[in-house]
């Protein structure tokens, strides 16, 4: 009778310690999800909020394309003396690519030189989606071209875009855990282009 009492008990103090184990782990999944987006879109937001940075009013800045899961922008940047050349060159990080490819966002780096430089910058992503909206909030995006994309012709009057990327996490035996974090960034240095 003690061996079956003491094999209840021990069943009950297993079952606690699973659920709890499991309530950790999905807590901690979502945390590292939510921390993920959160330095992901802060990274994206800070390069769109400096598109079209052109110090020399040389006019070679700003958007260079924008469609529902592709960026490209670009800025003048010092060369380290405090000069900036009015040119695009392939370094400063003056030209960057945010894309959405296969399940993770990537980085590109000064795309299509011979500097270009991909990388991995967030994975486990379902979606990535640019919205762009000029200084009346009106959407940009032709959704007649493929990719839906802002006319190259309309690429000077986006003074807004806006972030949404949505990731999911597997979460041990549990059903994953999925996030989204959307961001609404002004391109201050649009306006004067």
């Amino acid at each position: 009778m003690a061996m079956g009492i003491s094999m209840v008990i021990l069943l009950a103090i297993y079952q606690v310690f699973t659920i709890t184990s499991k309530n950790f782990t999905t807590q901690n999944v979502a945390a590292n999800a939510q921390q993920s987006l959160r330095t992901a879109i802060g990274l994206m937001a800070r390069d769109i909020r400096t598109a079209g940075l052109d110090p020399v009013d040389s006019d070679n800045f700003g958007f260079e394309y924008a469609a529902s899961t592709k960026i490209r922008i670009t800025a003048d940047g010092e060369d380290g003396s405090g000069v900036f050349n009015g040119d695009i060159d392939e370094a400063n990080f003056e030209r960057i690519t945010y894309e959405f490819q296969s399940n993770q966002i990537v980085q590109t780096l000064y795309e299509g030189t011979a500097s270009q430089n991909p990388a991995p910058l967030i994975a486990n992503i379902n979606n990535l989606a640019f919205s762009y909206f000029d200084s009346n909030n009106n959407d940009l995006i032709d959704y007649g071209l493929s990719p839906p994309q802002v006319p190259a012709d309309d690429l000077d009057k986006i003074r807004t875009v806006e972030i949404s990327i949505t990731v999911e996490e597997p979460a041990g035996n549990d059903e994953p855990i999925s996030r989204t974090l959307t961001r609404r960034v002004e391109c201050r240095n649009m306006a004067f282009n």
